[in-house]
C-alpha cells in the first residue's frame, strides 16, 4: 500500500510502499467459526433521539462487557452487565454515528 497526499496547491507525492501480510485461515480454524457465527442483536429504535435499547439472545445472559465509541475510536462509554437487555444513553453526546462493541470473553460483536 501507498498513500498519495495532496496540498492546497495541488502538489502531490507519495508515502514509501508498506506491505501487508494476511495469514490464510485453514477450514475449521476456530476463528472462522467465530466469524461465520450469525448473532441476532437487536438495536432500536435507530436513528434515536438519543436512548437505544440493545437486545441480545436469550443464551448470551451472561456477564459481558460493552463500549460504545465514536467513528474516531474514542470510547465514549463502557460498562459491563449481566443483562441481555441494555438500555444506552447517549444524550449527553452531540448527535452523530456511534459503534458499539460487545465482548462476552469469548467472541467480539460490533
Amino acid at each position: 500500500y501507498r498513500c498519495m497526499v495532496t496540498d492546497a496547491n495541488l502538489c502531490s507525492n507519495f508515502s514509501n510502499g508498506l506491505f501487508v501480510s494476511v495469514p490464510c485461515l485453514t477450514p475449521g480454524d476456530p476463528i472462522e467459526k467465530v466469524t461465520n457465527e450469525k448473532l441476532e442483536i437487536e438495536l432500536y429504535p435507530n436513528p434515536s433521539s438519543g436512548i437505544f435499547n440493545i437486545e441480545l439472545p436469550e443464551e448470551q445472559k451472561k456477564l459481558f462487557r460493552f463500549c460504545v465509541t465514536d467513528l474516531l475510536g474514542k470510547v465514549l462509554i463502557e460498562e459491563t452487565s449481566e443483562n441481555n437487555k441494555l438500555l444506552i444513553n447517549l444524550y449527553a453526546f452531540p448527535e452523530g454515528i456511534y459503534l458499539i462493541k460487545i465482548n462476552d470473553g469469548v467472541k467480539v460483536m460490533c
